[in-house]
Protein backbone atom coordinates (compact mmCIF):
# COMPACT_ATOMS: atom_id res chain seq x y z
CA UNK A 1 0.00 0.00 0.00
CA UNK A 2 1.24 3.37 -1.33
CA UNK A 3 2.39 5.98 1.55
CA UNK A 4 -1.14 8.20 0.06
CA UNK A 5 -2.96 5.26 0.70
CA UNK A 6 -1.76 5.51 4.55
CA UNK A 7 -2.46 8.41 4.82
CA UNK A 8 -6.10 8.50 3.31
CA UNK A 9 -6.60 5.85 5.92
CA UNK A 10 -5.41 8.11 8.45
CA UNK A 11 -7.28 10.72 7.93
CA UNK A 12 -10.64 8.66 7.48
CA UNK A 13 -9.59 7.01 11.18
CA UNK A 14 -9.43 10.65 12.27
CA UNK A 15 -12.82 11.15 11.36
CA UNK A 16 -14.24 8.09 13.00
CA UNK A 17 -12.23 9.03 16.32
CA UNK A 18 -14.06 12.79 16.13
CA UNK A 19 -17.26 11.30 15.65
CA UNK A 20 -16.36 8.91 18.79
CA UNK A 21 -15.46 11.62 20.58
CA UNK A 22 -12.17 10.77 20.94
CA UNK A 23 -10.91 13.38 20.01
CA UNK A 24 -12.14 17.13 20.32
CA UNK A 25 -11.93 19.81 16.94
CA UNK A 26 -8.86 21.15 18.04
CA UNK A 27 -6.99 17.61 18.64
CA UNK A 28 -8.78 16.99 14.83
CA UNK A 29 -6.73 19.98 13.49
CA UNK A 30 -3.06 19.36 14.96
CA UNK A 31 -3.52 15.30 14.22
CA UNK A 32 -5.04 16.53 10.49
CA UNK A 33 -2.02 18.95 10.16
CA UNK A 34 0.60 16.34 10.85
CA UNK A 35 -0.97 13.39 8.65
CA UNK A 36 -0.62 15.50 5.84
CA UNK A 37 2.83 16.35 6.71
CA UNK A 38 3.58 12.72 6.93
CA UNK A 39 6.49 11.59 4.58
CA UNK A 40 7.28 8.09 6.33
CA UNK A 41 5.02 5.37 7.02
CA UNK A 42 6.46 5.46 11.16
CA UNK A 43 5.35 9.71 11.11
CA UNK A 44 1.88 8.20 10.32
CA UNK A 45 1.45 5.72 12.58
CA UNK A 46 2.40 8.15 15.15
CA UNK A 47 -0.34 10.67 14.21
CA UNK A 48 -3.25 7.76 15.75
CA UNK A 49 -0.57 6.97 18.79
CA UNK A 50 -2.53 6.68 21.80
CA UNK A 51 -6.07 6.50 20.92
CA UNK A 52 -8.68 4.16 21.89
CA UNK A 53 -10.00 0.97 19.79
CA UNK A 54 -12.72 2.32 17.09
CA UNK A 55 -16.44 0.95 17.96
CA UNK A 56 -16.05 0.65 14.02
CA UNK A 57 -13.03 -0.05 12.23
CA UNK A 58 -12.38 1.93 9.11
CA UNK A 59 -13.01 -0.32 5.73
CA UNK A 60 -9.29 -0.28 3.70
CA UNK A 61 -9.21 2.36 0.98
CA UNK A 62 -10.33 0.88 -2.36
CA UNK A 63 -7.38 0.54 -4.68
CA UNK A 64 -7.14 3.32 -7.51
CA UNK A 65 -6.48 2.41 -10.89
CA UNK A 66 -6.47 4.46 -14.38
CA UNK A 67 -9.65 3.62 -16.49
CA UNK A 68 -8.86 2.71 -19.93
CA UNK A 69 -10.15 5.33 -22.08
CA UNK A 70 -9.74 8.46 -20.16
CA UNK A 71 -7.94 11.31 -22.17
CA UNK A 72 -5.41 12.60 -20.79
CA UNK A 73 -4.94 16.48 -21.55
CA UNK A 74 -1.69 18.35 -20.21
CA UNK A 75 -3.42 21.43 -19.31
CA UNK A 76 -5.24 18.83 -16.28
CA UNK A 77 -3.49 18.32 -13.25
CA UNK A 78 -3.60 14.99 -11.96
CA UNK A 79 -5.19 15.36 -8.61
CA UNK A 80 -6.11 18.25 -5.81
CA UNK A 81 -7.27 17.90 -2.14
CA UNK A 82 -9.24 20.10 -0.26
CA UNK A 83 -9.86 20.20 3.12
CA UNK A 84 -12.53 22.40 4.97
CA UNK A 85 -13.06 22.04 8.80
CA UNK A 86 -15.96 24.07 10.50
CA UNK A 87 -16.09 26.32 7.30
CA UNK A 88 -17.49 26.98 3.75
CA UNK A 89 -15.93 26.05 0.95
CA UNK A 90 -16.96 26.94 -2.63
CA UNK A 91 -15.90 25.92 -6.35
CA UNK A 92 -17.47 27.58 -9.15
CA UNK A 93 -17.51 29.95 -12.51
CA UNK A 94 -14.81 28.76 -15.48
CA UNK A 95 -12.51 26.69 -14.02
CA UNK A 96 -10.95 23.21 -14.92
CA UNK A 97 -11.49 20.22 -12.83
CA UNK A 98 -8.78 17.80 -12.08
CA UNK A 99 -8.90 14.29 -12.54
CA UNK A 100 -8.92 13.33 -9.14
CA UNK A 101 -10.48 16.14 -6.54
CA UNK A 102 -9.91 14.59 -2.84
CA UNK A 103 -12.26 16.86 -0.90
CA UNK A 104 -12.19 16.48 3.42
CA UNK A 105 -15.37 18.28 5.27
CA UNK A 106 -15.50 17.91 8.63
CA UNK A 107 -18.62 20.54 9.85
CA UNK A 108 -18.56 22.00 6.87
CA UNK A 109 -20.31 23.14 3.83
CA UNK A 110 -18.76 22.39 0.44
CA UNK A 111 -20.08 23.25 -3.08
CA UNK A 112 -18.61 21.88 -6.16
CA UNK A 113 -19.97 23.74 -9.40
CA UNK A 114 -19.36 22.29 -12.51
CA UNK A 115 -22.15 24.01 -14.51
CA UNK A 116 -19.73 26.20 -16.17
CA UNK A 117 -16.70 24.31 -15.92
CA UNK A 118 -14.50 22.75 -18.98
CA UNK A 119 -13.85 19.21 -19.36
CA UNK A 120 -10.19 18.42 -20.40
CA UNK A 121 -10.36 15.19 -19.28
CA UNK A 122 -13.17 12.51 -20.66
CA UNK A 123 -13.39 11.38 -16.83
CA UNK A 124 -13.13 12.96 -13.75
CA UNK A 125 -13.30 11.80 -10.24
CA UNK A 126 -14.48 13.43 -6.91
CA UNK A 127 -13.28 11.44 -3.53
CA UNK A 128 -15.72 12.98 -0.49
CA UNK A 129 -15.19 11.99 2.95
CA UNK A 130 -18.04 14.20 5.18
CA UNK A 131 -18.38 14.22 8.51
CA UNK A 132 -21.42 16.32 10.00
CA UNK A 133 -21.26 18.49 7.11
CA UNK A 134 -23.00 18.76 3.45
CA UNK A 135 -21.54 18.79 0.06
CA UNK A 136 -23.16 19.51 -2.77
CA UNK A 137 -22.42 18.59 -6.39
CA UNK A 138 -23.87 20.50 -9.26
CA UNK A 139 -23.72 18.98 -13.17
CA UNK A 140 -24.64 19.92 -15.95
CA UNK A 141 -27.58 17.93 -18.33
CA UNK A 142 -25.63 15.91 -20.90
CA UNK A 143 -22.67 14.79 -18.79
CA UNK A 144 -22.43 11.20 -17.42
CA UNK A 145 -22.75 10.83 -13.68
CA UNK A 146 -21.84 7.48 -11.27
CA UNK A 147 -22.29 7.97 -7.55
CA UNK A 148 -21.17 5.38 -5.33
CA UNK A 149 -21.23 6.27 -1.45
CA UNK A 150 -21.33 4.80 2.09
CA UNK A 151 -23.45 6.75 4.31
CA UNK A 152 -23.65 6.35 8.42
CA UNK A 153 -26.63 8.09 9.72
CA UNK A 154 -26.69 10.42 6.62
CA UNK A 155 -27.15 10.38 3.13
CA UNK A 156 -24.95 9.70 -0.33
CA UNK A 157 -27.31 10.07 -3.11
CA UNK A 158 -27.88 11.44 -7.02
CA UNK A 159 -30.81 13.26 -8.37
CA UNK A 160 -29.09 13.26 -11.91
CA UNK A 161 -31.04 13.48 -15.02
CA UNK A 162 -29.02 11.60 -17.90
CA UNK A 163 -30.99 12.00 -20.73
CA UNK A 164 -29.94 13.29 -23.73
CA UNK A 165 -25.99 12.06 -22.13
CA UNK A 166 -24.41 10.19 -24.73
CA UNK A 167 -21.15 7.31 -24.33
CA UNK A 168 -19.06 9.79 -25.13
CA UNK A 169 -19.97 12.16 -22.87
CA UNK A 170 -17.24 13.31 -19.76
CA UNK A 171 -17.71 10.85 -17.27
CA UNK A 172 -18.28 12.70 -13.29
CA UNK A 173 -17.59 10.01 -10.40
CA UNK A 174 -18.83 10.72 -7.31
CA UNK A 175 -17.62 8.20 -4.06
CA UNK A 176 -16.64 8.38 -0.67
CA UNK A 177 -18.59 8.29 2.91
CA UNK A 178 -20.91 10.95 4.85
CA UNK A 179 -20.37 10.24 8.23
CA UNK A 180 -24.18 12.02 9.61
CA UNK A 181 -23.49 14.31 6.80
CA UNK A 182 -25.59 14.64 3.24
CA UNK A 183 -23.22 14.10 -0.32
CA UNK A 184 -25.95 15.05 -2.99
CA UNK A 185 -25.34 15.01 -6.55
CA UNK A 186 -27.95 17.45 -9.00
CA UNK A 187 -28.52 18.49 -12.22
CA UNK A 188 -28.91 22.10 -12.76
CA UNK A 189 -28.50 24.72 -16.50
CA UNK A 190 -26.09 27.45 -15.69
CA UNK A 191 -27.35 29.90 -12.94
CA UNK A 192 -30.27 27.85 -13.11
CA UNK A 193 -32.02 27.39 -9.03
CA UNK A 194 -32.87 24.02 -7.02
CA UNK A 195 -36.55 25.75 -8.03
CA UNK A 196 -36.61 26.68 -11.35
CA UNK A 197 -34.78 23.11 -12.03
CA UNK A 198 -37.54 21.43 -10.28
CA UNK A 199 -40.39 22.98 -12.75
CA UNK A 200 -38.14 22.74 -15.56
CA UNK A 201 -38.14 18.54 -14.38
CA UNK A 202 -41.72 18.42 -14.06
CA UNK A 203 -42.47 20.01 -17.44
CA UNK A 204 -39.98 17.51 -19.12
CA UNK A 205 -41.68 14.85 -17.73
CA UNK A 206 -45.26 16.23 -18.72
CA UNK A 207 -44.36 16.82 -22.28
CA UNK A 208 -42.67 13.15 -22.28
CA UNK A 209 -46.13 12.08 -21.68
CA UNK A 210 -48.06 14.29 -24.27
Amino acid sequence: MSLESDRERIVETLSAHYVEDHLTTQELEARFERAYKASTADELRDVVAGLPVLAQPVRAPIPRSAPAHVIRAPESAPARRYLAIMSTFRKGGDWTPNRVTTIRAIMASVKIDLRDATFVDNEITFDILAVMAEAQILVPPGVRVECDGFAVMGEFSSRHDASGADLDAPLVRIRGSAVMSTVSVETRLPGETRLAARRRGRLDRGAGRD
